[in-house]
């Protein structure tokens, strides 16, 4: 898209600067701006419906979920990858369904790159302590090499799965250590009341 845009940039500094007022090479030039922005348009298009996460809207969080892990397990067939859902999330806000998902994602992304892990537990289950507090409860843990939980931690993924996660008023806990996996766990409001209020 850079590449495209400093295209773009070029023509329209041409436009502007051009000592003289040569109608064709105008339109020519014009012409590129419009078939680079049209080709930019659909670009992006393909980029957002791809990462909007497949069935979330018509089928639900649990089933977006499960169509996520058979993709992971189809990818990493040396890794047991198993999901467990319970409870309802028809009602669930989108912002908080999405943060659930990306989770999960970003989660087994990890697990893929750095863990070396034979097995992962994905789960998913709604809490209602009450009315006012209804959250999901999402955890990945693995049986992989782990890390050390005193030294910073190195990515922009955690940093941005914690973001999102208190954005929403959840909470996030990340455990591991050296040759005994990682655990990550989610606490991520359920329903827009709650959202903004500390979990």
């Amino acid at each position: 898209m850079g590449q495209y845009l400093q295209v773009i940039k070029l023509d329209a500094v041409s436009l502007r600067d051009a000592p003289t007022r040569d109608p064709v090479l105008q339109s020519t030039q014009a012409g590129a701006i419009v078939d680079n922005c049209n080709h930019l348009h659909t670009m992006l298009t393909g980029l957002l419906q791809r990462l909007r996460p497949v069935g979330l809207d018509e089928l639900g969080l649990a089933a977006a979920l499960e169509h996520c892990v058979s993709t992971w397990r189809a990818r990493l067939p040396g890794i047991d990858v198993q999901l467990t859902t319970s409870g309802e999330y028809g009602d669930v806000p989108e912002a908080c369904a999405l943060t659930a998902y990306r989770l999960v994602q970003e989660a087994l992304t990890n697990i893929a790159k750095h863990a070396g892990a034979h097995s992962v537990r994905v789960l998913l289950e709604r809490t209602r302590a009450s009315e006012s507090r209804d959250a999901m409860h999402v955890e990945v843990t693995d049986d992989g090499k782990g890390f050390d939980m005193k030294s910073p931690a190195g990515g922009l993924g955690l940093i941005g799965m914690r973001e999102r996660v208190e954005g929403l008023g959840g909470r996030l806990e990340v455990s591991g250590s050296p040759g005994k996996g990682t655990r990550l766990g989610a606490w991520i409001p359920a329903m827009t009341a709650d959202v903004g209020e500390a979990a």
